[in-house]
């Protein structure tokens, strides 16, 4: 299975429309790992796409440490899905990795910090699409492309040249 995902679009629906669309022939679902993840719902999709979303420190929805983080299984993978900013991602990776490993995840998903990370040099791997919608000054905007196949996980990072 094939995943197109997003964080951070902080209301581009635009360019988050136009990113689907652009994959939708090569995707069987979306993730969003918030900050404005009602964007997916503002925008025309596929009824059989998959979709996923966490909530994000920007989303307006009351925020219980239940709704932090959401555990999904796909394809056999266990993944944690987060926007992270409860474990302090904007300082280091240390509480999210440690997290993952305490769930025993294969694979975390997560945002916030509006810059591309991917790390798959041990278990659980990590992957941040980056900032669809607001990338940091001097970032362009970016998702990624997740490929769930039998035992293998990959990811790719895509940048949007302004």
């Amino acid at each position: 299975m094939i995943f197109l995902v997003v964080a951070d679009t902080h209301g581009n629906t635009l360019r988050l429309s136009r990113i689907v669309q652009e994959n939708l022939e090569n995707i069987d679902g979306i993730i969003h790992l918030g900050d404005f993840s009602q964007d997916i719902q503002n925008i025309s999709l596929p009824d059989n796409l998959l979709k996923f979303t966490c909530i994000g420190n920007m989303d307006g929805i009351e925020r219980l440490p239940s709704r932090y983080e959401d555990l999904i299984n796909i394809q056999g993978y266990s993944i944690l899905m987060t926007h992270s900013d409860h474990l302090e991602t904007h300082y280091n990776l240390n509480r999210l990795y440690l997290k993952s490993q305490e769930l025993g995840v294969d694979l975390c998903l997560f945002g916030h910090t509006h810059k591309p990370y991917m790390d798959s040099s041990k278990k659980p791997y990590l992957f941040n699409p980056g900032s669809l919608g607001k990338p940091i000054s001097g970032l362009n905007p970016s998702y990624g492309i997740l490929e769930l196949a039998k035992n293998k996980i990959n990811f790719i990072l895509k940048e949007i040249k302004r």
